[in-house]
C-alpha cells in the first residue's frame, strides 16, 4: 500500500485501461486528453502532476481584475476597482501579493513530504508547464458535450 504525500509526482490513468493516461500539452493547447501509450510512444513527462496543498489566491485575483478592468476601460474612464495612479495602493497590493506568494510557498514547504489525508483539499500542478489542473463543475467537454 502506497500513501500519497504532498510533493509527490503522480500520473492519472483510466481505471480499466492501464496504458491510457491524462495528458496535457499545456503551453498552447490547455485542454486535457487521454492518450494510449501502448499505441503511441509520446513523452510521458506531459502526464506528470505534483500534489500540493490548496493555496490562497485572493490578491492574485484582485491584480488580474485590476489588469482586466484597465484593459477594457477607455483611457477617459477610471476603473472602479482601484485607481492605478494611486501609488500607495499599488505598493500595498505589491506587498500583499509578495506576502501571499511567500505564504503559499511556506505552506507547501510545511506540508511537503507529509501524507495527504482524507478531506484535505489539494491542487494538482502540471509539472512541465506549472499550470494547475482545474475542474469546472458547470462546464462540459469541448469534444464530448456529455462529459466534463
Amino acid at each position: 500500500r502506497t500513501v500519497l504525500h504532498y510533493g509527490s509526482l503522480i500520473s492519472l490513468n483510466m481505471e480499466n485501461a492501464r496504458n491510457k493516461f491524462l495528458l496535457s500539452e499545456g503551453f498552447i493547447d490547455t485542454s486535457i486528453s487521454i492518450i494510449d501509450f501502448k499505441d503511441s510512444p509520446e513523452d510521458f513527462y506531459s502526464c506528470v502532476f505534483k500534489i500540493i496543498p490548496a493555496c490562497q489566491y485572493s490578491t492574485q485575483e484582485k491584480v488580474l481584475e485590476i489588469v482586466e478592468n484597465s484593459l477594457t476601460s477607455s483611457s477617459s474612464v477610471k476603473s472602479s476597482v482601484l485607481p492605478l495612479e494611486d501609488s500607495k495602493s499599488i505598493v500595498e497590493i505589491e506587498e500583499n501579493l509578495n506576502n501571499e506568494i511567500k505564504s503559499n510557498s511556506d505552506l507547501y514547504n510545511k506540508f511537503r513530504g507529509h501524507p495527504v489525508r482524507y478531506g484535505h483539499q489539494i491542487q494538482l500542478i502540471h509539472v512541465p508547464t506549472h499550470k494547475y489542473l482545474t475542474y469546472l463543475e458547470n462546464e462540459s467537454s469541448s469534444f464530448e458535450r456529455d462529459n466534463f
